[in-house]
């Protein structure tokens, strides 16, 4: 016959491994989600950042273009003469 096992003490221990269990899982989803969160929010702020050096990136080499045609190119009565095509030889 199967007998019910107590515990030293004479109470039932009946049920106490799944509320922990049940416990543990709730506490590691939980856990999950924050992460989940942290890191979402992490990968949009560097996406932010990596748009915003872009952004200085491209002005700088715009400003640099503009003075390398400003010291090499010749000047005309209407402005800046800019030579036509992509400037490859041939």
């Amino acid at each position: 016959m199967m007998q019910n096992r107590h515990r030293p003490g004479g109470k039932k221990q009946s049920g106490f491994i799944l509320v922990m269990t049940i416990w543990v899982l709730a506490a590691f989803a939980m856990a999950v989600g924050y992460f989940a969160q942290w890191t979402t929010q992490a990968v949009e702020l560097a996406s932010e950042e990596k748009r915003r050096v872009r952004g200085q990136i491209d002005m700088f080499s715009t400003r640099q273009t503009l003075l390398y045609l400003l010291a090499s190119q010749k000047m005309a009565t209407g402005g800046l003469v800019v030579p036509v095509g992509d400037g490859k030889p041939g």
